[in-house]
């Protein structure tokens, strides 16, 4: 659960329980996890693959991981994708 405990999660303003974090590697993928945002559970969380690093990144849709932002997961399936995300080849 290396990746999922570095998460610095920021509270979103706007909808109340809800927080994100973004983490990047050094392969020029990222992502952004949020939590109290998952359609498929409420309380579980969604990861998007992103291009870029802290200073400017967008959502990536064509990575063999997924071609949308994954929902209904739960910490241990954060970790998961976090990890394959890490593994992709540089960009």
């Amino acid at each position: 659960m290396e990746h999922f405990n570095k998460l610095v999660w920021r509270v979103n303003p706007y909808i109340p329980g809800a927080s994100s974090a973004r983490v990047f590697f050094k392969n020029g993928f990222g992502a952004s996890v949020a939590r109290g945002l998952s359609w498929h559970n409420p309380d579980g969380y969604e990861v998007g693959v992103l291009v870029g690093d802290e200073e400017s990144s967008e959502l990536c849709y064509s990575t063999p991981i997924t071609e949308d932002v994954l929902g209904g997961l739960d910490a241990r399936d954060v970790q998961a994708v976090l990890q394959e995300i890490e593994a992709l080849p540089p960009l």
